[in-house]
């Protein structure tokens, strides 16, 4: 994994870009609440995947020593939809619009054909490269990732890193102040966001309300209604990993537009 450390509207995030399967830990010292990504987990589910998700795993004893909060804002969608309008943007479109610009350019089909593989296996780099990279290294990639996925505006990557972003600063910070008043007294809250590395655009969304909206208002008639899971659009569910019992959690509410 890799880290990016940043401030918006006064508060401190820190962005752990991970691989799902990997069990590669980053610094969580420090952080008062964590956001975890639970795309394409079932609510029933959630408890179980906290604990045994492997991105996740090494984390777990310490936050359970430090009763560190966990929020769940992320949206499963409906699979097959979301699933299909992510291969489609990402592996499908970029591949035929560099084929079709060789071609245009002049270039033989052989040449359009091996520019285009590079295409594809260049969309698939951008999505780990930042969760394996050096921090600096990680953070160039992760910006390239993040203006790639503003254009792209596909509901799997985008529409999500604004629906993250959103809830968080309209639901987690909110709720974090009110719920512990004692904790943040004298100091502003720093969460933790561990998400896969194709979601590096949450940075951006959290700096930038506008970005945040832009993307919420396009997919507004389609991505939220169609799309993602509309049961739980405005939910954000937080989570305690307890030391001695079970996993227990509370569900509140946010509005989103």
């Amino acid at each position: 994994m890799a880290y990016i450390d940043f401030e918006s509207n006064g508060i401190e995030y820190r962005l752990i870009l991970a691989e799902h399967e990997t069990k590669r830990k980053e610094p969580i010292d420090g952080l008062d609440a964590l956001i975890v990504e639970t795309g394409f987990i079932d609510q029933e589910d959630y408890a179980d995947y906290l604990t045994k998700e492997p991105m996740l795993a090494n984390y777990l004893k310490e936050i359970r020593e430090r009763e560190i909060p966990i929020y769940s804002v992320d949206n499963k969608g409906r699979g097959k939809l979301l699933f299909i309008a992510t291969c489609v943007t990402h592996f499908l479109i970029p591949p035929i619009i560099a084929y079709g610009v060789l071609k245009l350019a002049g270039a033989d089909g052989d040449t359009a054909s091996n520019v285009a593989s590079y295409t594809l296996w260049g969309e698939g780099a951008l999505f780990v490269l930042p969760s394996f990279l050096g921090n600096n290294i990680s953070k160039f990639f992760a910006k390239i990732n993040s203006i790639l996925s503003l254009i792209r505006q596909t509901p799997d990557i985008e529409l999500r890193n604004a629906l993250t972003a959103r809830k968080i600063k309209k639901g987690v910070v909110p709720h974090l102040l009110e719920k512990y008043p004692k904790r943040f007294s004298n100091k502003s809250p720093k969460i933790g966001i561990i998400y896969g590395a194709a979601h590096t655009g949450i940075k951006e969304c959290l700096e930038s309300d506008s970005r945040a909206g832009f993307s919420l208002g396009l997919h507004k008639h389609y991505g939220l209604k169609f799309i993602l899971d509309k049961n739980i659009l405005n939910d954000v569910y937080e989570y305690h990993l307890n030391k001695g019992g079970p996993t227990t959690y509370d569900r509140f509410q946010v509005e989103l537009i």
